[in-house]
């Protein structure tokens, strides 16, 4: 007689984790499948971003060659492809490469606005900073002083 409650306990409860088990799945299978795509959105988001700033890395490195070997005008061009990239460090750098070409060419205003667009799209303050301290020295002799101090004001 004992062995027929145990079994009919045994019944009862299989029959309730089955249904627990049919409610819960369905739940359990979206959350799994949910963190199945975060994951592969983040790794695919993660492995475009390391491409493109490899990309801006071996445009801007380009540039530099160009430079160096005298072809302003390339290296220009590659910095301007640069600056349209989405990782931040090298259009940082891509722009104030092309503000120093222009103070180069005594073109202070032009230099002022790529070295602002440099500040503005730095990454982090080290490179924002430089940016402005670049600006600012361009501006030098010809702004008034609360603007220089507006540039130079973390």
């Amino acid at each position: 007689m004992t062995d027929l409650f145990e079994e009919v306990e045994e019944q009862l409860r299989s029959d309730r984790y089955r249904t627990l088990a049919r409610k819960v799945l369905p739940w359990v299978l979206a959350a799994l499948a949910a963190a199945l795509i975060a994951s592969l959105a983040w790794w695919g988001w993660t492995s475009w971003r390391d491409r493109e700033s490899a990309k801006a890395s071996e445009q801007y490195a380009a540039a530099l060659d160009a430079f160096a070997q005298g072809d302003s005008i390339r290296a220009a061009t590659l910095w301007t492809d640069v600056s349209k990239s989405p990782s931040a460090a090298f259009k940082t750098l891509a722009l104030m490469q092309l503000g120093g070409l222009q103070v180069a060419e005594d073109k202070t205003q032009g230099a002022v606005t790529y070295f602002d667009q440099a500040a503005d799209a730095a990454p982090d303050n080290i490179l924002g900073d430089a940016a402005r301290l670049k600006s600012a020295l361009a501006l030098l002799d010809t702004a008034p002083y609360a603007e220089l101090e507006k540039r130079l004001t973390p």
